[in-house]
């Protein structure tokens, strides 16, 4: 009676720490792929040269829409801050809202204008709502803007898990 009463509460003891079908992630370390259609929505200039004409700096955020793999279709809002002298851009504010208005993606970053002129962007996923509560990665973003710098495309490759 005593082993019996003793397996029984092992076996308890066992359900109580297995893990559970909701920590398991839906994807884990997948390679995804996107691309971002961008639009400006604002242009905010921070400092001038000494003319007071040509920026230096400024605040700049895009909106945009796409798909990426295994998340689904997307839609994008964007800030950061951009060093026209360094051509780098900091402390970046993304948003990924899915195609449920719960189900977001945040992400944060760091770019940098390449010799062509397009920009690549690291992408560092900084949290996540509904069924992205779980997400952690990153990866990179390649970005080209039309020549008056109003639009353009970006290619996302990010490694995640959900």
């Amino acid at each position: 009676m005593k082993t019996i009463l003793n397996l029984l509460l092992l076996c308890s003891c066992l359900g109580f720490v297995s893990c559970s079908e909701d920590d398991d992630y839906t994807i884990e370390n997948k390679d995804v792929t996107g691309n971002i259609d961008y639009t400006i929505k604002s242009f905010v200039p921070l400092t001038f040269d000494s003319t007071g004409m040509v920026p230096l700096s400024a605040q700049i955020s895009f909106d945009g829409v796409g798909v990426i793999s295994d998340v689904g279709n997307v839609t994008m809002v964007t800030s950061f801050h951009f060093d026209y002298i360094t051509g780098k851009g900091s402390n970046f504010e993304s948003i990924f809202t899915g195609e449920v208005a719960d189900d977001v993606i945040e992400v944060g970053g760091t770019s940098q204008l390449q010799p062509n002129g397009s920009f690549i962007i690291t992408d560092t996923i900084t949290g996540g709502k509904g069924k992205f509560a779980k997400i952690k990665g990153g990866g990179s973003t390649l970005v080209n803007l039309v020549p008056d710098r109003s639009s353009g495309t970006g290619v996302i490759t990010w490694k995640i898990s959900y």
